[in-house]
Protein backbone atom coordinates (compact mmCIF):
# COMPACT_ATOMS: atom_id res chain seq x y z
CA UNK A 1 0.00 0.00 0.00
CA UNK A 2 2.64 2.16 1.28
CA UNK A 3 4.51 2.75 -1.98
CA UNK A 4 1.91 3.27 -4.24
CA UNK A 5 -0.69 5.50 -2.04
CA UNK A 6 0.53 8.69 -2.98
CA UNK A 7 0.04 8.34 -6.75
CA UNK A 8 -3.68 6.55 -6.59
CA UNK A 9 -3.95 9.51 -4.24
CA UNK A 10 -3.02 11.94 -6.94
CA UNK A 11 -4.37 10.24 -9.52
CA UNK A 12 -7.65 9.29 -8.27
CA UNK A 13 -7.12 6.23 -9.33
CA UNK A 14 -8.82 3.06 -7.56
CA UNK A 15 -6.81 0.27 -6.22
CA UNK A 16 -7.74 -2.69 -7.58
CA UNK A 17 -4.45 -4.61 -7.75
CA UNK A 18 -3.88 -3.44 -3.95
CA UNK A 19 -7.46 -4.99 -3.11
CA UNK A 20 -6.79 -8.15 -5.16
CA UNK A 21 -3.63 -9.17 -3.28
CA UNK A 22 -5.57 -8.11 -0.17
CA UNK A 23 -8.46 -10.34 -1.30
CA UNK A 24 -6.18 -13.70 -1.97
CA UNK A 25 -4.52 -12.70 1.53
CA UNK A 26 -7.77 -12.76 3.21
CA UNK A 27 -7.58 -9.39 4.31
CA UNK A 28 -10.91 -8.16 2.72
CA UNK A 29 -14.44 -9.37 3.41
CA UNK A 30 -13.54 -10.15 7.25
CA UNK A 31 -16.81 -10.73 8.99
CA UNK A 32 -18.12 -12.69 6.02
CA UNK A 33 -18.38 -16.08 8.28
CA UNK A 34 -17.04 -19.50 7.93
CA UNK A 35 -20.14 -20.91 6.83
CA UNK A 36 -19.91 -19.00 3.27
CA UNK A 37 -16.31 -19.15 2.91
CA UNK A 38 -15.16 -15.90 4.85
CA UNK A 39 -12.89 -15.06 7.86
CA UNK A 40 -15.83 -14.86 10.41
CA UNK A 41 -13.74 -12.60 12.76
CA UNK A 42 -15.14 -10.39 15.43
CA UNK A 43 -15.17 -6.66 15.82
CA UNK A 44 -11.89 -6.40 17.57
CA UNK A 45 -9.93 -8.48 15.35
CA UNK A 46 -11.74 -6.35 12.13
CA UNK A 47 -10.17 -3.50 13.56
CA UNK A 48 -6.75 -4.42 14.42
CA UNK A 49 -6.38 -5.46 10.76
CA UNK A 50 -7.83 -2.33 9.19
CA UNK A 51 -5.84 -0.05 11.64
CA UNK A 52 -2.67 -1.51 10.37
CA UNK A 53 -3.91 -1.43 6.44
CA UNK A 54 -4.91 2.05 7.47
CA UNK A 55 -1.40 3.16 8.28
CA UNK A 56 -0.94 2.83 4.84
CA UNK A 57 -3.82 4.79 3.38
CA UNK A 58 -6.92 5.79 4.38
CA UNK A 59 -8.62 5.32 0.77
CA UNK A 60 -7.25 2.40 -0.16
CA UNK A 61 -8.54 1.25 3.38
CA UNK A 62 -12.01 2.23 2.82
CA UNK A 63 -11.83 0.28 -0.60
CA UNK A 64 -10.72 -2.78 0.74
CA UNK A 65 -13.15 -2.29 4.04
CA UNK A 66 -16.41 -1.21 2.32
CA UNK A 67 -17.44 -4.83 1.60
CA UNK A 68 -17.96 -4.91 5.31
CA UNK A 69 -20.63 -2.35 5.22
CA UNK A 70 -22.32 -3.98 2.71
CA UNK A 71 -22.53 -7.75 3.89
CA UNK A 72 -23.41 -6.40 7.13
CA UNK A 73 -27.16 -6.22 6.52
CA UNK A 74 -27.76 -9.22 5.43
CA UNK A 75 -25.99 -10.88 8.55
CA UNK A 76 -28.72 -9.16 10.56
CA UNK A 77 -31.86 -9.82 8.55
CA UNK A 78 -30.89 -11.87 5.13
CA UNK A 79 -32.17 -14.91 4.48
CA UNK A 80 -29.61 -18.29 4.12
CA UNK A 81 -30.11 -18.15 0.40
CA UNK A 82 -29.44 -13.79 0.57
CA UNK A 83 -25.97 -15.17 2.61
CA UNK A 84 -25.48 -18.10 0.30
CA UNK A 85 -25.18 -15.80 -2.43
CA UNK A 86 -24.07 -13.06 -1.53
CA UNK A 87 -21.54 -13.32 0.89
CA UNK A 88 -20.69 -16.66 -0.49
CA UNK A 89 -19.73 -14.39 -4.06
CA UNK A 90 -17.21 -11.92 -1.95
CA UNK A 91 -15.95 -14.86 -0.27
CA UNK A 92 -15.42 -17.12 -3.22
CA UNK A 93 -14.81 -14.14 -5.90
CA UNK A 94 -12.67 -11.01 -5.95
CA UNK A 95 -15.41 -8.86 -6.15
CA UNK A 96 -17.12 -5.76 -4.37
CA UNK A 97 -20.29 -4.79 -2.64
CA UNK A 98 -21.53 -1.10 -1.71
CA UNK A 99 -24.42 0.10 1.01
CA UNK A 100 -26.28 2.43 -0.54
CA UNK A 101 -28.24 4.68 2.24
CA UNK A 102 -26.80 8.37 1.57
CA UNK A 103 -28.46 10.90 -0.91
CA UNK A 104 -28.08 14.44 -2.28
CA UNK A 105 -30.77 15.51 -0.02
CA UNK A 106 -30.99 14.05 3.09
CA UNK A 107 -27.12 12.99 3.68
CA UNK A 108 -27.13 10.34 6.17
CA UNK A 109 -30.64 10.66 7.66
CA UNK A 110 -31.58 7.52 6.64
CA UNK A 111 -35.23 8.45 8.23
CA UNK A 112 -35.37 11.47 5.35
CA UNK A 113 -34.29 9.47 2.33
CA UNK A 114 -36.13 10.28 -0.71
CA UNK A 115 -35.90 6.87 -2.79
CA UNK A 116 -38.91 5.05 -3.46
CA UNK A 117 -39.89 1.24 -3.74
CA UNK A 118 -43.50 0.26 -5.09
CA UNK A 119 -44.86 -3.19 -5.16
CA UNK A 120 -46.02 -4.28 -8.22
CA UNK A 121 -46.93 -7.58 -7.92
CA UNK A 122 -44.86 -9.98 -6.98
CA UNK A 123 -41.75 -7.74 -7.94
CA UNK A 124 -40.18 -4.10 -6.12
CA UNK A 125 -39.88 -1.17 -8.25
CA UNK A 126 -36.97 1.39 -7.35
CA UNK A 127 -36.56 5.17 -8.11
CA UNK A 128 -33.86 7.27 -6.87
CA UNK A 129 -30.25 8.55 -6.60
CA UNK A 130 -27.50 7.19 -3.70
CA UNK A 131 -24.69 9.71 -3.66
CA UNK A 132 -21.38 9.34 -1.39
CA UNK A 133 -21.51 5.49 -1.92
CA UNK A 134 -18.07 3.40 -1.03
CA UNK A 135 -17.08 1.03 -3.73
CA UNK A 136 -20.19 2.37 -5.47
CA UNK A 137 -19.36 2.26 -9.47
CA UNK A 138 -17.28 -0.83 -8.41
CA UNK A 139 -19.75 -3.05 -6.77
CA UNK A 140 -21.48 -6.30 -8.20
CA UNK A 141 -24.23 -5.59 -5.63
CA UNK A 142 -25.61 -3.49 -3.48
CA UNK A 143 -27.40 -3.51 0.23
CA UNK A 144 -30.01 -0.59 -0.94
CA UNK A 145 -32.75 1.67 1.46
CA UNK A 146 -35.91 2.72 0.06
CA UNK A 147 -38.70 4.28 1.93
CA UNK A 148 -42.41 3.31 0.50
CA UNK A 149 -43.82 7.19 1.68
CA UNK A 150 -41.35 9.78 2.98
CA UNK A 151 -44.00 10.57 5.09
CA UNK A 152 -43.65 7.15 6.92
CA UNK A 153 -40.23 8.11 8.04
CA UNK A 154 -38.58 5.60 9.63
CA UNK A 155 -41.57 3.05 9.55
CA UNK A 156 -41.56 3.27 5.57
CA UNK A 157 -38.02 1.99 4.68
CA UNK A 158 -37.46 -1.64 3.31
CA UNK A 159 -33.92 -2.91 2.49
CA UNK A 160 -32.98 -4.74 -0.47
CA UNK A 161 -29.97 -6.59 -2.02
CA UNK A 162 -30.01 -7.05 -5.88
CA UNK A 163 -27.26 -7.24 -8.34
CA UNK A 164 -25.39 -4.05 -9.33
CA UNK A 165 -25.92 -4.66 -13.10
CA UNK A 166 -29.76 -4.58 -13.34
CA UNK A 167 -31.55 -2.45 -16.05
CA UNK A 168 -32.30 1.31 -15.07
CA UNK A 169 -29.21 1.37 -13.06
CA UNK A 170 -26.63 4.50 -13.49
CA UNK A 171 -23.33 4.71 -12.09
CA UNK A 172 -20.74 7.85 -12.15
CA UNK A 173 -17.52 8.04 -9.80
CA UNK A 174 -17.41 11.31 -7.75
CA UNK A 175 -14.16 13.06 -8.09
CA UNK A 176 -12.21 16.04 -6.61
CA UNK A 177 -12.49 14.89 -3.18
CA UNK A 178 -11.02 16.36 -0.30
CA UNK A 179 -9.36 12.88 0.66
CA UNK A 180 -9.61 9.37 0.72
CA UNK A 181 -8.84 9.91 -3.40
CA UNK A 182 -7.85 6.71 -4.19
CA UNK A 183 -11.41 5.24 -2.48
CA UNK A 184 -14.07 5.13 -5.82
CA UNK A 185 -17.06 7.15 -4.33
CA UNK A 186 -20.06 7.05 -6.55
CA UNK A 187 -23.65 8.27 -7.24
CA UNK A 188 -26.01 5.83 -7.89
CA UNK A 189 -29.22 6.75 -9.81
CA UNK A 190 -32.08 3.87 -9.73
CA UNK A 191 -34.73 4.46 -12.90
CA UNK A 192 -37.52 2.00 -12.53
CA UNK A 193 -35.08 -0.93 -11.28
CA UNK A 194 -37.33 -3.76 -10.47
CA UNK A 195 -36.09 -6.44 -8.69
CA UNK A 196 -37.94 -9.56 -7.30
CA UNK A 197 -39.52 -10.13 -3.51
CA UNK A 198 -36.57 -12.28 -2.93
CA UNK A 199 -34.38 -8.93 -3.24
CA UNK A 200 -36.31 -7.65 -0.12
CA UNK A 201 -33.73 -8.03 3.26
CA UNK A 202 -36.26 -9.16 6.41
CA UNK A 203 -39.48 -7.92 5.74
CA UNK A 204 -41.31 -4.19 4.93
CA UNK A 205 -40.78 -1.51 6.98
CA UNK A 206 -37.59 -3.38 8.83
CA UNK A 207 -35.24 -1.25 6.44
CA UNK A 208 -35.08 1.46 9.64
CA UNK A 209 -33.75 -1.30 12.29
CA UNK A 210 -31.81 -3.27 9.83
CA UNK A 211 -29.37 -0.04 9.09
CA UNK A 212 -29.31 1.32 12.59
CA UNK A 213 -28.09 -2.11 13.71
CA UNK A 214 -25.86 -2.06 10.83
CA UNK A 215 -24.31 1.41 11.95
CA UNK A 216 -23.84 -0.21 15.41
CA UNK A 217 -21.98 -3.24 14.46
CA UNK A 218 -19.40 -1.43 12.22
CA UNK A 219 -19.32 1.97 13.98
CA UNK A 220 -15.93 0.90 15.11
CA UNK A 221 -14.57 -0.30 12.02
CA UNK A 222 -15.70 2.76 10.23
CA UNK A 223 -13.87 4.83 13.24
CA UNK A 224 -11.16 2.84 12.82
CA UNK A 225 -10.83 3.51 8.92
CA UNK A 226 -11.52 7.01 9.73
CA UNK A 227 -8.15 7.38 11.89
CA UNK A 228 -6.30 7.82 8.91
CA UNK A 229 -7.76 11.13 8.36
CA UNK A 230 -8.31 12.41 11.56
Amino acid sequence: IIPVAARCDEEERFPEDVCRKAWELGLMNLEVPKEFGGAGLGVLDAILILEELNYGCAGITNALAANGLAAVPLLVAGSDEQKKQYLGQLANEFSFAAFCTTEPGAGSDVAGMSTTYRKVGDEYVLNGVKHFISNGTMASWYAAYATKDKALKHKGIACFVFPADLPGIKKNRMHNKLGQRAADTGEVVFEDVVVPRQALVGAEGDGFRIAMQTFDRTRPEIGAIAIGIS
